[in-house]
């Protein structure tokens, strides 16, 4: 998927999260790439997000992230939120 492809994708789950909730405050997704040490946000390559500082939905098995994976992160408030894995590294 291309970065504009995923930046649309964002923009769309997170125009739907704001109908959905009916908040004036806008909710946010990025996308990142699960590493060792973390995920490292697209937007913010310089950062890592540690593995004791965010959440993972409920995904199953198949669907755990791993290294090199690219996820779909939400924010509840200040919590980044793993939602989904966008590609798996074979």
């Amino acid at each position: 998927m291309a970065k504009k492809g995923k930046s649309r994708l964002a923009a769309v789950l997170q125009s739907r999260m704001g109908t959905v909730n009916q908040v004036n405050q806008s909710q946010t997704a990025e996308v990142g790439k699960m590493q060792k040490n973390g995920i490292i946000l697209e937007d913010f390559p310089d950062d890592v997000i540690g593995p004791d500082e965010y959440g993972l939905c409920c995904l199953g098995k198949e669907q755990e992230p791993r290294e090199g994976d690219q996820v779909l992160i939400v924010w509840a408030d200040d919590l980044p939120v793993i939602v989904g894995v966008l590609k798996q590294e074979s």
